[in-house]
């Protein structure tokens, strides 16, 4: 303790004052002249001048081995798994994930096109997954809409696995636009026996044309 703790200096303000009492050790006068501008002791301000001392020496003698093994690794795999989540799962725009990366990596960054392009090659892998999903062993699904900058949705859910089937953008919530998306989109690979659904009347006529037997 240096005895700063006790005092109303702000935390800037005490490393500000440790630099100056440092900086000036062995300057006539210095020792006063600190002591009457800040309000502080004599003594204070020695144990100031060795507890900064002792603290940069141990800073600058340790060694590179010792400064890795307090580091923390960020290997790429973990560093993307990250960047996705951020877009996924918060959801965060590029921008921000660019700014949170060195918050959750210090010394990390990545620019907007490395995440842009990053987020790009996730969705084609995504893609690429879902077409070797076997929709066979989907019977029961819910059927919605939500909305995405304004434009409804279709979405469609696998109630037993939470596995989204179906993802259709409409141009409005018409009976015939809702319906017309329903008979394009990925859930007509689905062979439902039951559907989950809201008493929209361009779901509901789409769901007896594409599943009657639902």
């Amino acid at each position: 303790m240096t005895g700063l703790h006790n005092t109303d200096l702000t935390t800037s303000q005490k490393i500000e004052f440790s630099a100056k009492v440092l900086a000036n050790q062995g300057l006539h006068g210095s020792v006063t002249q600190m002591s009457q501008e800040y309000g502080l002791s004599r003594p204070t301000l020695y144990r100031v001048q060795e507890n900064t001392a002792e603290i940069l020496f141990q800073h600058f003698s340790q060694t590179q081995e010792q400064l890795k093994a307090r580091s923390i690794t960020v290997d790429q795999v973990q560093l993307e798994r990250t960047i996705i989540a951020l877009s996924i799962m918060a959801p965060n725009s590029i921008r921000a994930i660019e700014d949170l990366i060195p918050i959750i990596y210090p010394g990390v960054t990545r620019s907007f096109g490395s995440i842009q392009s990053l987020l790009i090659e996730a969705q084609e892998k995504a893609r690429q997954f879902n077409n070797t999903v076997d929709f066979s062993l989907i019977k029961v699904a819910v059927v919605d809409e939500m909305y995405s900058q304004s434009s409804p949705v279709l979405g469609g859910v696998d109630l037993d696995s939470g596995f989204l089937d179906s993802l259709e953008l409409c141009e409005s919530r018409s009976t015939e636009e809702l319906g017309d998306a329903l008979k394009t989109s990925q859930i007509t690979r689905l062979n439902l026996d039951i559907v989950v659904k809201d008493a929209a009347s361009g779901i509901a006529c789409g769901v007896k044309q594409v599943f009657p037997d639902a």
